[in-house]
């Protein structure tokens, strides 16, 4: 693949734009910028934040089960610094609407004069983050299927179909692939709607002891400390879902006026995520406890389903929900795919990632989301925790150089008319997050233990000497004469 398209961190943005404003070929302090259509609108966005409000149903059971009701404190907290994150993704992707792949795209400006290295840890582990959540959500619909519907069925090879269709529904270009998800969110909302509005309706069913007073484990009884690693345990696997109101950023570079729309859609994504990881688990807990029943993916909601809406009601929760897991698992192909793609263009990847199909679509994620699929299943199996503790190394990652990387970027003149910008104030913010994210993954991180932390360092990290020895290869194939990539510097 040619490398034409890139510049030095330095140097003038391209000259070319498109109907609104944005430049097409590269820009004066990232390596690329991305050339796929801006076919959609802000709302689609939406649509993709929306997928996040859903992953509360990974992990709802296994923490409500190892915590009881201290659950209530850990999904609202990780769900407000969701929040106030995406008010600095808000800025800057409305300053640089034109990086496909969301918010780890801003890693690569984590130091002064920019970082190759850091630029493909952040978007090499955002992808990272989000791949097991694929094959995590196919496997939780096939449970579902397979118990409920088609028990005759192997459940890998209906998780593999599934997958195969969304895969080939996203291969159809975003207008198409967002039509199909927008008939999924519906099935996002009703669900857990009916959830949180439930006890309003059969109040009977709701005991308010069972959520107040918040009640410490046993062994964090009278000990601040432990009480604290505790929390940091839980909060790192509950940022994985909590903090995802993020993802509409991804397909920012795809939105039409991105610059005055894209914090308006990371606004309305962070205002659901908030309500759904508070109200979702009050309700589920207030109506159930937090003993009995299964804790494995939407058979956590079953005790809570069958005491608001009777015998029928794990049923039709079950298959609403499943609908709406479906949603989260094209959501991240969705984010991958887009983050793979800017990849290539910044030339951490072989040029053959950046192809486009001839309806636009970026396709060149499937290897690698099929390798890092079948890698952690073997390793974990079903263990759907561990996978998303793995995950969770490489996501929270992101966040820690997001906050350095807005630090530095609040400073530049950079951005078109109308642009999002934050007050002063929010250098303290940034400040903070990056501190309690450190620490999130440092100490929340460890205690999942040295298996899971270390294959989710090594992931992390191993594109590292990929990313340069691609830059190195693509260097010697435009020879002396050729531009000088952006990753020489």
């Amino acid at each position: 693949m040619s490398t034409e398209h890139l510049r030095t961190p330095e140097s003038p943005p391209a000259a070319s734009a498109d109907r609104f404003g944005l430049p097409q070929l590269g820009t004066s302090i990232f390596p690329a910028a991305s050339a796929l259509p801006r076919t959609v609108s802000w709302r689609y966005a939406v649509v993709v934040g929306l997928g996040a409000a859903i992953l509360i149903v990974v992990s709802f059971g296994p923490m409500r089960d190892d915590i009881g009701n201290m659950a209530l404190v850990v999904w609202p907290f990780a769900a407000v610094v969701g929040a106030l994150q995406c008010l600095l993704i808000g800025e800057l992707a409305s300053r640089f609407p034109y990086r496909a792949g969301g918010v780890a795209q801003f890693g690569y400006r984590a130091t002064p004069n920019g970082s190759p290295a850091l630029g493909a840890v952040s978007s090499w582990a955002y992808w990272f983050a989000w791949t097991p959540g694929i094959a995590t959500h196919l496997i939780l619909v096939s449970t579902y299927l397979h118990e409920h519907v088609v028990p005759g069925v192997n459940i890998l090879l209906l998780a593999a179909l599934i997958g195969a269709c969304l895969y080939a529904v996203n291969s159809l270009g975003l207008r198409i692939t967002m039509t199909l998800n927008i008939g999924l969110a519906v099935f996002s909302i009703v669900p857990l709607t009916l959830i949180m509005v439930g006890p309003l309706f059969r109040p009977s069913t709701f005991e308010f002891d069972r959520v107040w007073p918040i009640r410490v484990p046993d062994e964090a009884a009278g000990d601040p400390l432990q009480f604290a690693l505790i929390f940091l345990k839980w909060l790192f696997i509950a940022a994985w879902a909590a903090y995802g109101a993020e993802m509409a950023s991804t397909v920012v570079s795809e939105i039409r006026d991105a610059t005055k729309r894209i914090s308006r859609s990371l606004g309305i994504s962070s205002i659901i995520c908030i309500v759904t990881f508070t109200g979702v688990p009050i309700s589920l807990i207030g109506t159930a406890g937090t003993t009995g029943g299964s804790s494995e993916g939407t058979a956590a909601f079953d005790p809570a389903a069958r005491a608001i809406f009777g015998p029928a009601g794990p049923t039709i929760i079950g298959l609403m929900l499943s609908c709406a897991i479906l949603l989260g698992a094209q959501v991240f192909i969705l984010g991958s795919s887009r983050t793979i793609y800017q990849m290539s263009l910044d030339g951490h990847l072989p040029g053959v990632f950046a192809k486009t199909n001839r309806r636009g679509a970026p396709v060149g994620s499937m290897f690698f989301d099929i390798l890092i699929i079948i890698g952690l299943l073997s390793v974990f199996g079903t263990d759907v925790v561990d996978i998303v503790a793995a995950a969770g190394v490489g996501y929270v990652t992101v966040f820690v150089l997001l906050p350095l990387a807005y630090l530095l970027l609040r400073r530049r003149p950079d951005g078109g008319p109308g642009a999002f910008r934050l007050p002063r104030q929010a250098a303290g913010l940034a400040a903070a997050l990056f501190l309690l994210n450190l620490v999130v993954l440092l100490v929340g991180g460890s205690l999942w233990g040295a298996k899971v932390m270390g294959i989710g360092l090594a992931i992390t990290f191993a594109i590292v000497p990929i990313s340069k020895l691609t830059r190195r290869a693509r260097r010697q194939a435009e020879g002396p004469e050729g531009p000088e990539s952006p990753e020489a510097t």
